[in-house]
């Protein structure tokens, strides 16, 4: 498996297909206060894409503001790699869903009172595991590879986090209201 090459706003750490991203934020970044913005723990592995981006907060900011992003981001990512006739949609609190099956969560991993958080995600490549319902094949996606959808994401990311700092949050409803979101937080 190639190695992900990501752009120079993240700092790629990468995982055996062993490791859980989020036992290791939690086990043994959080509590020592290591977590920096950009850092993102990556699971390598072919079956599926699993990860951790840490974000820095904006005073007052909570993690939610983090979520939306990146729920637009791998909307626009996955969107991308489905067939046309393909539709997904996300639902609150922030799965992102094909044809009524969870295709991804999206969670904040530990405590986000502080200046920074971590948000988790998890999607299956080939096949749905036991914990999705339904992997990117299922979904009519032909030999797509967890690292090219990782390198997207990283891509979208900062597009969208430039977007909304240039021309606000409405900017990102509106591309949440494309794939029949509500405002998620």
């Amino acid at each position: 498996m190639r190695q992900a090459s990501l752009p120079p706003a993240f700092q790629l750490v990468i995982l055996p297909g062993t490791e859980n991203p989020r036992e290791i934020a939690c086990a043994d970044i959080l509590p020592h206060g290591e977590m920096v913005d950009g850092l993102v723990l990556w699971r390598e592995s072919g079956l599926r894409l699993d990860c951790v981006f840490a974000v820095h907060l904006e005073t007052g900011e909570t993690s939610a503001a983090a979520i939306d992003l990146m729920v637009a981001a791998l909307a626009d990512t996955v969107s991308a790699a489905l067939p046309s006739t393909v539709r997904l949609h996300c639902e609150s609190p922030a799965t992102v869903m094909i044809d009524g099956r969870p295709l991804c969560g999206i969670d904040v991993i530990g405590d986000d009172t502080g200046e920074g958080g971590a948000i988790g995600l998890a999607l299956d490549v080939p096949v749905a595991s036991q914990t999705l319902g339904i992997g990117l094949r299922d979904a009519g996606v032909a030999d797509v590879d967890p690292v090219d959808l990782l390198e997207a994401l990283a891509q979208r990311l900062i597009y969208w986090a430039a977007r909304v700092d240039a021309e606000g949050p409405d900017v990102l409803w509106a591309s949440l209201d494309r794939h029949r979101t509500a405002r998620l937080h």
